[in-house]
């Protein structure tokens, strides 16, 4: 007589099943937000190495003329040419060769040194042709350079603008510019006036213009003079504030602001505005314009 032996299978009950996919929804609340702040630091690591990449452009640029600074705007005419982030300018430093004999080369080079320092934190488009604030943007990067390190207008004196760009904007050799001061920094990721990759005071990174951005968790990368990138507060909104609409530039500072400046930045004016000579008193080049020797409070 054969006898048969019937094999049981063993299957998962509904609430063994429930208890799983509870334990796997425990895991996955548990591991996104750090997941999360992983990709926020990568985003910021990677700003940051833009902004390094900036700065040996700039020492390039420094030894190939004469030990002079990388100005913010090298000449008048074309803006995608003769920006620090033009075709002509930064371009040769990062090495980007296109045909720039018609505009359609042109306008490919800045686009191409817009994805050279593109903020992956920064949502504003690479490649675009739009009006802002009554005037052109051909082109469009996620940094703000420093006008106090060289402005054409400071020595060309059939410009118009001459006679106030003189005794601040003209163009400066690296060892004359303090390791204190700032280079470039964030921008915000949207643009308030055409001319936002250039600011001269802190009031224009900040409440007159908003040209400063803090993409990485409310600070924004900064290049200072000794090639440091420090991540800082540089334009971030206090509890219970909201930004401007416009339109830019703002006629006067919001109270709050100037009873709290550090509220919403870091920086202050001596680590980006250069000397008024003539016109500055002992006072004002004490407490707001560049100095050696002075030390960052961050």
């Amino acid at each position: 007589m054969v006898t048969r032996t019937k094999t049981r299978v063993r299957a998962f009950t509904l609430v063994e099943l429930l208890v799983v996919i509870g334990i796997i929804a425990v895991l996955i609340a548990i591991l996104l937000p750090a997941l999360s702040r992983a990709r926020k630091q990568a985003q910021t690591v990677a700003c940051a190495s833009n902004l390094r990449q900036l700065y040996a452009a700039t020492q390039i640029y420094s030894t190939f003329y004469k030990g002079y600074m990388l100005p913010a705007r090298t000449w008048s005419g074309s803006a995608t040419g003769n920006y620090w982030c033009g075709y002509n300018v930064l371009a040769p430093l990062l090495g980007v060769k296109a045909d720039l004999s018609s505009g359609a080369g042109q306008q490919e080079a800045v686009n191409r040194i817009a994805r050279l320092l593109d903020c992956p934190s920064n949502d504003k488009p690479k490649e675009l042709n739009f009006d802002v604030n009554g005037g052109s943007i051909v082109f469009s990067v996620d940094y703000t350079y420093n006008s106090n390190l060289g402005d054409d207008r400071g020595v060309n004196q059939q410009d118009s603008s001459y006679s106030s760009f003189s005794t601040w904007a003209y163009f400066k050799k690296v060892t004359q510019i303090p390791q204190n001061v700032v280079v470039a920094t964030d921008t915000w990721d949207r643009s308030t006036d055409k001319d936002y990759e250039r600011f001269d005071s802190r009031d224009d990174l900040t409440w007159k213009k908003h040209y400063g951005g803090s993409p990485h968790v409310n600070k924004g990368n900064v290049l200072f003079m000794d090639g440091a990138v420090r991540n800082i507060k540089v334009f971030s909104l206090p509890p219970n504030q909201s930004f401007s609409t416009g339109p830019f530039p703002q006629p006067s500072a919001p109270p709050e602001f100037s009873a709290n400046p550090k509220a919403w930045t870091d920086l202050e004016d001596w680590m980006l505005r250069a000397p008024r000579l003539p016109g500055d008193n002992q006072a004002t080049l004490d407490t707001v314009r560049w100095k050696k020797g002075r030390q960052l409070p961050f």
